[in-house]
């Protein structure tokens, strides 16, 4: 993709379906429930006729005081998809329709800067009506589905047994308190390593049943709020030699730089948010319409990759178009903004 970077001050799960066999933030998708759980699956007859994405970054009206320095303390990250689908055959269609979140890791493993991935406040609706919905819990280690092996001791592996550090005691770390056969299983299966600690991430999937009737369009919206990866800040030297994520540009990175070095004891903060584009593609189809909306708070720089035009559409939102729309990547979203350290 084009690098794409919003340089100019004041100027982040999608849906998928899995077809009905009787199921990162990402598009919805179409899926089937089987003996392994809920499997993405492709889906004929359905066509995700317009999608409209809006990802914010949107200023606390009461900062958190009991945070931990996150961004989440200051900011919160909400994300709209409005969905519109038609079935275009004669018959009603029938199908699980799945919202795949990002993998949960343990407590000490951090993401590309150290927050764990989650999401708040999740809700859906169908033809402007809300939508109850279930959710599902895999562990995955390495590719590999071990729930089985994690529900056969008792385990409550959704919350990693109840391990809480690696540098810890962890007596409530329920792994060490099973016998040393069951030890030694959950070792042998790679849901723990050597040590003990947990060897797997959660996949958890949102989903429910679905009918979309035949030659009727029907709309869907989700709505949540997101929990931002972070970097670490950077002094203007060390951002010289910082990795380019979001397809910074030569140009924002000049006018970032310009700025830390104008500013005494100033440090660079980042943060994004990642979105699954490419479960769309389980729909019958390219996305005939795709609008994606980009918020930020006044004072902060944006940039994403992204192979088209840009549009400032008003002094904080930016809005890019694409028509038949078909994702070969995911998206992530930058933000950047300058702070003082005394």
């Amino acid at each position: 993709m084009l690098k794409q970077a919003f340089n100019a001050i004041g100027a982040a799960f999608g849906f998928v379906v899995l077809t009905a066999a009787t199921p990162v933030f990402a598009n919805d998708s179409a899926s089937a429930l089987t003996t392994q759980g809920i499997e993405l699956r492709a889906v004929e007859g359905i066509e995700l006729r317009k999608e409209v994405l809006t990802i914010s970054k949107i200023v606390r009206q009461k900062p958190k005081t009991d945070g931990h320095g996150l961004p989440t303390d200051t900011y919160i990250f909400p994300i709209t998809v409005n969905y519109e689908f038609i079935n275009t055959t004669e018959f009603p269609i029938s199908t699980l329709v799945a919202f795949p979140l990002p993998l949960r890791q343990t407590t000490g493993v951090p993401d590309l800067s150290g927050l764990q991935p989650f999401i708040e406040n999740f809700t859906v609706a169908v033809n402007d009506q809300p939508k109850a919905y279930q959710s599902e819990h895999k562990a995955i280690a390495e590719g590999k589905n071990v729930t089985e092996v994690l529900q056969k001791h008792q385990l409550d592996y959704v919350n990693f047994a109840g391990f809480s550090g690696y540098d810890i005691e962890n007596p409530n770390y329920q792994v060490f308190k099973l016998p040393l056969a069951a030890q030694q299983e959950l070792i042998q299966a790679n849901a723990v390593n050597d040590m003990l600690f947990p060897n797997f991430q959660i996949k958890t999937t949102y989903f429910w049943q679905q009918t979309f009737p035949a030659q009727q369009v029907v709309t869907i919206k989700h709505s949540y709020d997101a929990s931002p990866g972070f970097a670490y800040s950077v002094n203007a030297e060390e951002l010289a030699n910082t990795e380019e994520w979001g397809c910074v540009d030569d140009a924002l990175k000049h006018t970032l730089t310009k700025k830390l070095k104008a500013e005494h004891q100033a440090l660079l903060v980042w943060d994004y948010v990642e979105y699954i584009l490419t479960t769309a593609n389980n729909w019958d189809g390219a996305i005939q319409s795709f609008e994606l909306i980009i918020e930020r708070p006044t004072g902060h720089y944006v940039s994403l990759c992204w192979p088209g035009k840009i549009e400032k559409i008003a002094r904080n939102r930016f809005r890019m178009t694409a028509k038949d729309f078909v994702p070969m990547q995911e998206l992530r979203v930058f933000w950047y903004h300058i702070t003082k350290t005394d």
